[in-house]
């Protein structure tokens, strides 16, 4: 029984090293079964891989080859710096491997490594339980994983690399959303076809989605929802790109704007629905602004239906 299980961790420790995109380095007789734990599950609920070593196959005094790769694969290290954290060669090799990795550069003897890479990460900013949270984990950790989800999701649309007399146009919709208000836009692009209203929308987009919390780009509304009962699915993508759901679980329109109004009313995000030729839609999806966060703002790329 024992050889059984111990294969099963194996084999669940090594789907887990496959892909990550946080890495936790963590003293595990301090964190493992709380803070660690939490924010672990946390981030998985948000569907954001996340790796944590599994102490018991740790073999040999080398940070193995499994490990380098997850320190290095993954998009954000989190070292979770308690009580003991320093005590543990293992945790100061991860954090060796992990500052290697920002500088890409590591000519230090081992002893001395280590007590640079504390020195360098405790330089950085960071967040003390105590001082951030008063000694809550769950408001700490809600914290953490809205950081990681905003460093993680956000990457730009595709355009085109020889764009030309695009960027005053770009700068106008800039101008025009006022990205340091909290205030919320609506701010529609009107013109005739084929000019380059779309890409105009796409690169606005890509020039400011990184100042919100959640991002939405919905491409050829007319042609990807063409029926008035496409207007659920609408809703559904909107709500599983913006929160990472997998299945938003929408039945009903009605439905879907109360989902939206709930889950959206507190958060600041930018959403553009391009080539849209129904008002339902609107009405749907952006019908009022007190259903999205202070500062939200909204790209309209309209049809020749719109009424």
């Amino acid at each position: 029984m024992n050889n059984a299980k111990e294969k099963n961790k194996a084999s669940s420790s090594t789907q887990e090293r496959d892909y990550c995109e946080v890495f936790l380095s963590f003293r595990g007789e301090d964190t493992r079964t709380n803070f660690t734990d939490h924010l672990y599950n946390a981030l998985c609920d948000r569907g954001i891989h996340t790796f944590r070593d599994n102490e018991e196959l740790r073999i040999g005094e080398k940070v193995d080859l499994a490990l380098r790769s997850a320190i290095h694969q993954s998009r954000i290290a989190i070292p979770i710096l308690s009580k003991n954290y320093a005590t543990s060669k293992w945790c100061l090799r991860e954090l060796a491997e992990i500052v290697e990795c920002r500088k890409q550069k590591f000519d230090w003897e081992i002893l001395e490594g280590w007590k640079k890479a504390l020195r360098e990460v405790g330089g950085l900013k960071g967040w003390v339980l105590e001082e951030i949270a008063d000694g809550h984990e769950g408001k700490l950790i809600k914290l953490i994983v809205k950081e990681v989800w905003n460093g993680l999701r956000k990457s730009p649309l595709t355009v085109s690399d020889n764009l030309v007399g695009i960027h005053s146009h770009v700068e106008e919709i800039k101008k025009l959303l006022n990205i340091g208000s909290n205030d919320i836009w609506i701010v529609g692009i009107h013109g005739l076809g084929g000019i380059g209203k779309t890409t105009i929308a796409r690169c606005a987009y890509n020039e400011v989605y990184h100042h919100f919390e959640g991002c939405c780009f919905v491409a050829d509304v007319r042609e990807t929802f063409p029926t008035k009962g496409s207007v659920v699915r609408m809703q559904s993508q909107l709500l599983t790109n913006i929160l990472n759901l997998e299945n938003p679980n929408i039945t009903s329109i009605d439905q879907g704007i109360d989902v939206i109004k709930e889950r959206l009313s507190n958060k600041k995000v930018l959403i553009v629905l391009d080539d849209v030729d129904q008002s339902t839609y609107l009405k749907a999806i952006i019908g009022k602004r007190d259903w999205f966060g202070i500062g939200s703002k909204i790209i309209l790329q309209p049809g020749t239906n719109i009424s």
